[in-house]
Protein backbone atom coordinates (compact mmCIF):
# COMPACT_ATOMS: atom_id res chain seq x y z
CA UNK A 1 0.00 0.00 0.00
CA UNK A 2 1.44 3.20 -0.98
CA UNK A 3 1.20 5.74 2.12
CA UNK A 4 1.10 9.78 2.21
CA UNK A 5 4.95 10.04 2.93
CA UNK A 6 5.91 8.09 -0.26
CA UNK A 7 3.76 10.37 -2.70
CA UNK A 8 5.05 13.37 -1.26
CA UNK A 9 8.48 12.02 -1.82
CA UNK A 10 7.72 10.98 -5.31
CA UNK A 11 5.89 14.86 -5.91
CA UNK A 12 9.24 16.04 -4.19
CA UNK A 13 11.15 14.14 -7.25
CA UNK A 14 9.14 14.92 -10.08
CA UNK A 15 9.33 18.81 -8.65
CA UNK A 16 13.11 19.24 -7.55
CA UNK A 17 14.90 16.53 -9.12
CA UNK A 18 13.42 15.99 -12.46
CA UNK A 19 11.79 12.52 -11.97
CA UNK A 20 10.45 11.14 -15.24
CA UNK A 21 7.93 7.87 -14.60
CA UNK A 22 8.69 7.05 -18.72
CA UNK A 23 6.25 4.17 -19.20
CA UNK A 24 3.58 2.03 -18.00
CA UNK A 25 3.23 -0.77 -19.41
CA UNK A 26 0.42 -3.98 -20.19
CA UNK A 27 1.03 -7.39 -21.43
CA UNK A 28 -1.26 -8.75 -23.72
CA UNK A 29 -1.10 -12.85 -24.68
CA UNK A 30 -2.11 -12.91 -27.94
CA UNK A 31 -1.83 -16.83 -27.89
CA UNK A 32 -5.60 -17.36 -28.48
CA UNK A 33 -5.37 -14.97 -31.24
CA UNK A 34 -3.57 -17.90 -33.52
CA UNK A 35 -5.20 -18.88 -36.79
CA UNK A 36 -3.75 -20.00 -40.04
CA UNK A 37 -5.47 -17.14 -42.18
CA UNK A 38 -3.52 -14.29 -42.23
CA UNK A 39 -6.65 -12.29 -42.45
CA UNK A 40 -8.42 -13.90 -39.18
CA UNK A 41 -4.92 -13.43 -37.55
CA UNK A 42 -5.11 -9.85 -37.79
CA UNK A 43 -8.71 -9.43 -37.26
CA UNK A 44 -8.18 -11.45 -34.02
CA UNK A 45 -5.10 -9.57 -32.85
CA UNK A 46 -6.24 -5.87 -33.29
CA UNK A 47 -9.61 -7.46 -31.39
CA UNK A 48 -7.62 -8.88 -28.73
CA UNK A 49 -4.88 -5.46 -28.06
CA UNK A 50 -8.18 -3.10 -28.42
CA UNK A 51 -9.93 -4.69 -26.09
CA UNK A 52 -7.78 -5.74 -23.34
CA UNK A 53 -5.80 -2.46 -23.51
CA UNK A 54 -8.77 -0.26 -24.22
CA UNK A 55 -8.16 1.65 -21.31
CA UNK A 56 -4.64 1.96 -20.96
CA UNK A 57 -4.54 5.86 -22.18
CA UNK A 58 -6.81 6.72 -19.24
CA UNK A 59 -5.43 4.63 -16.76
CA UNK A 60 -1.85 6.17 -17.11
CA UNK A 61 -3.46 9.64 -16.91
CA UNK A 62 -5.39 9.40 -14.04
CA UNK A 63 -2.25 7.60 -12.32
CA UNK A 64 -1.08 11.87 -13.83
CA UNK A 65 -3.47 13.20 -12.06
CA UNK A 66 -3.76 11.39 -8.65
CA UNK A 67 -0.11 11.11 -7.95
CA UNK A 68 1.10 14.28 -10.36
CA UNK A 69 3.97 11.97 -12.14
CA UNK A 70 3.81 12.15 -16.12
CA UNK A 71 3.36 9.35 -18.27
CA UNK A 72 5.79 9.75 -21.24
CA UNK A 73 5.00 6.64 -22.38
CA UNK A 74 2.04 4.01 -22.84
CA UNK A 75 3.43 0.84 -23.80
CA UNK A 76 2.15 -2.67 -25.27
CA UNK A 77 4.10 -5.56 -24.67
CA UNK A 78 2.70 -8.78 -26.99
CA UNK A 79 3.44 -12.58 -27.25
CA UNK A 80 6.72 -13.42 -29.11
CA UNK A 81 5.27 -12.67 -32.97
CA UNK A 82 7.16 -15.50 -34.21
CA UNK A 83 4.91 -17.49 -32.25
CA UNK A 84 1.93 -15.70 -32.86
CA UNK A 85 2.28 -15.36 -36.61
CA UNK A 86 3.96 -19.11 -37.72
CA UNK A 87 1.29 -20.58 -38.70
CA UNK A 88 -0.47 -18.18 -40.92
CA UNK A 89 2.67 -16.33 -42.39
CA UNK A 90 4.22 -18.33 -45.16
CA UNK A 91 6.33 -15.45 -46.38
CA UNK A 92 8.66 -12.55 -44.97
CA UNK A 93 6.24 -9.97 -46.15
CA UNK A 94 3.42 -11.54 -44.32
CA UNK A 95 4.62 -10.49 -41.19
CA UNK A 96 4.72 -7.03 -42.27
CA UNK A 97 0.67 -7.20 -41.94
CA UNK A 98 0.92 -7.88 -38.30
CA UNK A 99 3.55 -5.18 -37.63
CA UNK A 100 0.95 -2.77 -38.69
CA UNK A 101 -1.91 -4.15 -37.48
CA UNK A 102 -0.12 -4.12 -34.08
CA UNK A 103 0.30 -0.14 -35.04
CA UNK A 104 -3.10 0.83 -35.65
CA UNK A 105 -3.95 -1.37 -32.56
CA UNK A 106 -2.14 1.01 -30.49
CA UNK A 107 -3.23 3.89 -31.80
CA UNK A 108 -6.53 3.02 -31.21
CA UNK A 109 -6.01 2.51 -27.54
CA UNK A 110 -3.53 5.76 -26.77
CA UNK A 111 -0.45 3.76 -26.65
CA UNK A 112 2.80 5.30 -27.69
CA UNK A 113 5.03 1.79 -28.21
CA UNK A 114 3.42 -1.61 -29.10
CA UNK A 115 6.03 -4.91 -29.50
CA UNK A 116 6.79 -8.06 -28.81
CA UNK A 117 10.39 -10.22 -28.46
CA UNK A 118 10.67 -11.36 -32.01
CA UNK A 119 12.37 -14.72 -30.36
CA UNK A 120 11.00 -16.15 -27.27
CA UNK A 121 13.96 -18.71 -26.77
CA UNK A 122 16.94 -18.70 -28.15
CA UNK A 123 16.81 -22.43 -29.13
CA UNK A 124 14.09 -21.27 -31.25
CA UNK A 125 15.82 -19.05 -33.28
CA UNK A 126 15.72 -21.00 -36.53
CA UNK A 127 12.48 -22.25 -36.39
CA UNK A 128 10.59 -21.69 -39.95
CA UNK A 129 8.50 -19.00 -38.25
CA UNK A 130 11.42 -17.10 -36.67
CA UNK A 131 13.17 -17.33 -40.14
CA UNK A 132 10.96 -15.97 -41.94
CA UNK A 133 10.55 -13.33 -39.98
CA UNK A 134 14.79 -12.86 -39.10
CA UNK A 135 15.11 -12.56 -42.98
CA UNK A 136 12.55 -10.08 -43.35
CA UNK A 137 14.18 -8.01 -40.34
CA UNK A 138 17.49 -8.44 -41.96
CA UNK A 139 16.27 -6.86 -44.76
CA UNK A 140 15.23 -3.84 -42.90
CA UNK A 141 17.50 -3.45 -40.62
CA UNK A 142 21.09 -2.35 -40.97
CA UNK A 143 23.86 -5.30 -40.33
CA UNK A 144 25.40 -3.62 -37.75
CA UNK A 145 22.53 -2.85 -35.87
CA UNK A 146 20.80 -6.40 -35.89
CA UNK A 147 22.85 -8.28 -33.80
CA UNK A 148 20.77 -6.86 -30.69
CA UNK A 149 18.44 -8.54 -32.10
CA UNK A 150 19.49 -11.81 -31.98
CA UNK A 151 21.06 -12.14 -28.09
CA UNK A 152 20.10 -14.72 -25.96
CA UNK A 153 17.39 -14.23 -23.16
CA UNK A 154 18.80 -13.88 -19.64
CA UNK A 155 19.08 -16.66 -17.61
Amino acid sequence: MINRYEVFETNNMVEHENLDVRTITIGISLLECIDSDLDKLNENIYNRITTVAKDLAAVGEKIEREFGIPIVNKRISVTPIALVGGSACKKPEDFVTIAKTMDRAAETVGANLIGGYFFHEFHYLFSPSNFGFFSFLTRLVPKKRMTRFIKPPAR
